[in-house]
């Protein structure tokens, strides 16, 4: 499938995909490389996840990105961090009822927006699990202009009021990149 280079004025695009359309959503990111604002759904991050390991194509200006998480992993999310020098925010929405176990490793080099834009990070749909705190603390200790966490956490963690004070407690204890970094307590509110 061909596909024609979309307006550079064109500032954000949603991508949405099937397993049964990997070239096409692959081809439709290659189109639009330069958007500002980008999100991807759970099948588009799935299809894209299912396509490539690695990106071939850098998304040069985009400086938010949304992710929605149903069965990929964190270190795919990372490569795709990699690929967005200018990137300030990264919201991850995790599926409330994957079963998927999502994989961390971490990355061997840091990507070049936390040397210097990057300044916030949600994540909606938190469980406390290993991994996702790995990944927290890896994006702490690297960001070097990080201002804010946000983090949800998701319907059934909300009633273990004891676990959620330990793991914000937990994370109060990671070092900080940034000296202005704030972690939000909204480990409590779903």
């Amino acid at each position: 499938m061909t596909f024609v280079q979309a307006p550079t004025s064109l500032i954000e695009v949603a991508l949405d995909g099937t397993p049964h359309s990997i070239l096409t959503v692959v081809g439709f990111v290659q189109v639009f490389n330069h958007v500002k604002f980008m999100t991807l759904s759970t099948r588009a991050t799935g299809t894209l996840h299912s396509a490539t390991n690695k990106f071939s194509a850098c998304f040069d200006r985009l400086t938010k990105l949304v992710i929605m998480l149903d069965h990929c992993d964190f270190v795919w999310v990372m490569d795709l961090v990699h690929c967005c020098p200018q990137l300030k925010v990264l919201s991850i929405q995790r599926c409330l009822y994957s079963s998927y176990t999502f994989t961390w490793s971490k990355p061997i080099s840091v990507p070049k927006c936390f040397l210097s834009s990057f300044t916030q990070v949600s994540y909606r749909g938190f469980e406390g699990l290993e991994n996702e705190m790995s990944l927290l603390q890896f994006i702490l200790n690297h960001a070097l202009v990080m201002e804010i966490v946000d983090i949800r956490c998701v319907p059934w963690v909300k009633d273990r009021m004891k676990e959620n004070f330990h793991l914000l407690d937990r994370m109060s204890t990671f070092s900080k990149g940034s000296p202005t970094c704030k972690i939000s307590s909204a480990l409590l509110r779903c």
